[in-house]
């Protein structure tokens, strides 16, 4: 039996994002037969617990099997650990989206949109397979199964925003969510918000007491395993650019987007670019008073949110892992 072993870490720092698409890519190939196996830091469970209930096994990370194929999807390991792991490994996957260390891989996957493949190349081995672009984005598969839905719903909206949805990530230790819904207090629209937090999000009871002082119309979700449909109903996004901006273009979801990490500069530069999202710009440097005005003016504009849809639905099908999976194999 073919074994694959997942060598990725979630915490309040790093958030969960890196293990997350790690679980689409593992869930894919236990669908094609192969023992997924997991190796973690001891914080890892805690900041991403889909993991633990997933039923795969997690080992630490110094007790490494031998296997067919390493997944490394990590920002503090890089080419020397990578060539240690080829001692237990016949091949080597990486996952990044900086572009800013060697590596030594078989296969280089950077999901961001607008990479090029020449921002690796003098990176990675000569023969190294560079795959690069949203397309390769690891999403789980309610996500395809909700776009032709979500795509038709947003379209028969005409760009009138109902619902919005805030999802700041795993784990947002500097509490963006908090500043967010200050936003939406401010902005005093007739809508109903989708609130969504991380197990291991360190505000979770100050949130809860904020969002029960604003009314019946606010629902918070803590992890959640309905992000898809969440997104799906929702006709608008107060988000960061990590992972999930995958998940909301393949959806077409219009997103007012804040950075919160430098890792999603360059993700929200291009989304922003490409007029699927308004990039409000670095969290430190926005009032809540900022996005209350950037929320007021797409919602007395609905032919711009419309706009916004058409050009996110374009960015990410949604069928990454499949297209992974044919590098794997090969």
């Amino acid at each position: 039996m073919s074994i694959i072993i997942f060598r990725c870490d979630a915490s309040t720092a790093i958030g969960s994002g890196h293990v997350m698409r790690c679980l689409t890519l593992a869930n894919h190939m236990k669908n094609q037969g192969w023992t997924c196996v997991f190796a973690c830091s001891p914080e890892t469970l805690k900041s991403a617990p889909a993991l633990g209930v997933s039923g795969y096994e997690v080992v630490a990370p110094n007790i490494l099997k031998s296997c067919d194929v390493m997944v490394v999807d990590h920002y503090g390991l890089s080419a020397s650990d990578e060539t240690a792991f080829r001692k237990c490994a016949k091949k080597i996957i990486v996952i990044d989206d900086l572009a800013d260390r060697r590596h030594d891989c078989d296969v280089l996957v950077d999901t961001t949109y607008g990479r090029a493949v020449g921002d690796y190349q003098p990176l990675v081995p000569e023969n190294a397979i560079i795959l690069t672009g949203a397309d390769y984005a690891l999403l789980r598969p309610d996500f395809q199964a909700l776009r032709e839905n979500a795509l038709t719903r947003r379209d028969a909206a005409h760009g009138k925003i109902k619902r919005i949805l805030i999802t700041m990530g795993g784990a947002d230790p500097d509490n963006v969510t908090a500043k967010i819904l200050d936003s939406v207090r401010q902005a005093n629209l007739a809508i109903t918000v989708d609130v969504v937090a991380g197990g291991g999000n360190p505000h979770l009871e100050s949130l809860r007491r904020q969002i029960k002082s604003m009314g019946p119309d606010i629902h918070f979700h803590v992890n959640t395993p309905d992000m898809a449909a969440l997104m799906a109903q929702a006709d608008l996004a107060i988000g960061a650019g990590g992972t999930t901006s995958w998940e909301r273009a393949c959806l077409g979801l219009p997103t007012l987007l804040i950075e919160i990490a430098d890792n999603q500069k360059t993700i929200a530069a291009n989304l922003h670019a490409q007029g699927a999202v308004i990039n409000l710009g670095w969290h430190e440097n926005i009032a809540a008073s900022d996005i209350a005005r950037a929320l007021q003016n797409l919602f007395q504009n609905p032919a711009q949110v419309m706009l916004m849809s058409q050009k996110a639905r374009l960015i990410c099908s949604g069928e990454g892992a499949a297209r992974i999976e044919r590098f794997i194999l090969a």
